[in-house]
């Protein structure tokens, strides 16, 4: 099975860039998860919807909002975070999954798993859970964006944590809040999502 699954998939941006790529075909299966109730989820036929938020348990969870801009993508599971103008005293319950558990009870280890993660700066617990529960073994190629000093996390401990990252699978690091690691503000789905060609011995 080949498997792309998007977190924080917001308006479908990455998952129009996947499909419009070489390395797509029909036998994909994709997931989108995105919390925001606000948000259509208006995506290609076939595309399997997740309205619940990408974390380290199953249950619920509030999500903080722009009150003013309620679908823009900056919404996030953590109040602390400390940009997009959140509403931190109103936020909303929306359900939430264990990520790496269902990654671990849905697919095998020997299938083809892409795995993008934006998910404002949820992206530490949820990998730190991953790399504990070995479900980021499963996941060959990861494209995360790292929200540090959005969510008050040092670079050096950012930066360690994605070392750890590396040691486990592909990661395709877009945007780094880091002063020692540069990768440039590009959004993910400018990104070329081919792999590198391999070098023949």
């Amino acid at each position: 099975m080949k498997v792309f699954i998007d977190l924080g998939s917001h308006r479908g941006e990455a998952i129009a860039r996947f499909m419009a790529s070489s390395e797509y075909a029909p036998e994909w299966v994709i997931h989108a998860f995105d919390p925001n109730p606000y948000l259509p989820m208006a995506y290609p036929d076939g595309v399997i919807k997740h309205r619940m938020a990408a974390w380290i348990k199953d249950g619920d969870i509030d999500l903080y909002l722009n009150p003013e801009k309620p679908t823009g993508n900056g919404s996030s599971v953590l109040k602390d975070k400390l940009t997009g103008h959140l509403d931190k005293e109103h936020p909303i319950f929306v359900p939430c999954i264990n990520i790496g558990a269902w990654i671990k009870e849905s697919f095998q280890n020997s299938d083809t798993v892409i795995l993008k993660m934006d998910i404002e700066g949820a992206e530490y617990r949820v990998l730190e859970s991953m790399l504990a529960d070995g479900s980021l073994e499963y996941v060959d190629r990861l494209y995360v964006e790292a929200h540090s000093r959005q969510v008050l996390v040092s670079d050096e401990d950012s930066e360690a944590l994605l070392e750890r990252v590396r040691q486990v699978t592909d990661l395709r690091a877009d945007y780094i809040e880091s002063s020692k690691i540069k990768v440039g503000k590009k959004r993910w789905h400018e990104l070329n999502l081919n792999p590198p060609p391999k070098i023949a011995p």
